[in-house]
C-alpha cells in the first residue's frame, strides 16, 4: 500500500495536475496542525470533535490516493467515535501524516524539477506583476505552468516569490496580493 498513489488522484481529477498540486498543497497546510488539535480535543474529551476531524481526514486522504493514512484513518475512526482513542493512536496518526507529505512534497517537487527552467534573462512579453495583479484581482485560477512561469520572470526577492507561492497555492489570493503590492 502506497502512501500517495498519484495514477489514482490523477484519475480523480480528470489528469488535471494543476488543480492536484493544489490540492495536495492545501491537504498538507490544513493539516500539518492535526496532532495538537486532537490531542487538544481528547484532553477535552471532545470525542465528537476528534471524530468529525479524522472522518474528514478519511474522506480527503480517499480521494487523493493517500493510501495508508486512509486505511488508518478508518481505523481511528471508530476509535474517536467510541471514545477508545488514545494518545499512541494519535501519534501514529501524526506520523502517518508527517510521512504522507513528506511524499506529497517529494512528488510536487519532481514535478516542478521536470518542467524545463525559463530563461529568466528574456524579457517577458508581458509584465509578470501586472498579468499576476490581474489573475488574483479577479480571484482566477492560475494554472500550475502559468504560475511557475510568471513567478520565474518576476523581478523580487527570492523569499517575496515563495510566499508569493505559497499563498496562491492555498488559493489565499488576498495575502498573495497583498505580497505582490510589495514587490
Amino acid at each position: 500500500m502506497d502512501f500517495f498513489n498519484s495514477e489514482f488522484a490523477q484519475q480523480q481529477l480528470s489528469g488535471n495536475r494543476e488543480i492536484l498540486y493544489r490540492l495536495l498543497t492545501k491537504f498538507i497546510d490544513e493539516y500539518q496542525n492535526a496532532e495538537s488539535e486532537i490531542k487538544e480535543m481528547i484532553e477535552k474529551h471532545n470525542f465528537t470533535s476528534a471524530h468529525m476531524l479524522i472522518h474528514t481526514l478519511k474522506g480527503v486522504s480517499g480521494n487523493l490516493g493517500l493510501e495508508q493514512l486512509h486505511d488508518f484513518c478508518k481505523h481511528t475512526e471508530s476509535l474517536a467515535r467510541d471514545k477508545r482513542l488514545q494518545p499512541c493512536d494519535v501519534n501514529e496518526l501524526t506520523s502517518l501524516i508527517a510521512e504522507t507529505t513528506k511524499h506529497l512534497n517529494q512528488f510536487m517537487n519532481e514535478a516542478v524539477s521536470d518542467k524545463p527552467l525559463v530563461n529568466t534573462t528574456q524579457k517577458p512579453t508581458v509584465d509578470s506583476k501586472t498579468k499576476l495583479l490581474e489573475f488574483l484581482s479577479k480571484n482566477q485560477f492560475i494554472p500550475f505552468d502559468k504560475l511557475e512561469h510568471l513567478l520565474a520572470t518576476l523581478t523580487a526577492e527570492e523569499t517575496d516569490i515563495q510566499q508569493l507561492r505559497e499563498s496562491i497555492q492555498i488559493l489565499d489570493y488576498e495575502k498573495a496580493l497583498g505580497i505582490i503590492e510589495k514587490i
